[in-house]
């Protein structure tokens, strides 16, 4: 702790600069430190778009799942069959719901 009884006007300023220069710096490290972390994660799970989509009904495909919190960042489900393709959305059933009807965006 600082003892400002015997310190004088431009002393204090100097040590309240200095602890806010300090302060400063310290912000600008944590923000660099996340964002280099926000960078890294967003390229780990980029990946590139299909300009079309080449699914045909009763084809196989597999459904990229992102799970955060988890020992395995990303996760394969399926194999899956589709149901109807549109460009960038298709619609398939898993097999353990063979009435519900789910939708994917290709990408």
């Amino acid at each position: 702790m600082i003892d400002f009884t015997e310190m004088s006007l431009i002393e204090k300023n100097k040590v309240f600069e200095e602890q806010l220069f300090r302060a400063q710096l310290s912000y600008a490290k944590a923000h660099s430190t996340l964002l280099a972390f926000r960078l890294s994660t967003g390229e780990k799970t980029k990946y590139s778009v299909y300009q079309s989509t080449n699914f045909k009904t009763e084809d196989l495909f597999l459904v990229k799942k992102i799970i955060k919190g988890s020992k395995f960042d990303l996760v394969w489900d399926g194999p899956d069959k589709v149901l109807e393709a549109n460009t960038y959305v298709i619609s398939y059933i898993k097999p353990h719901y063979k009435k519900k009807t789910f939708k994917a965006h290709v990408s």
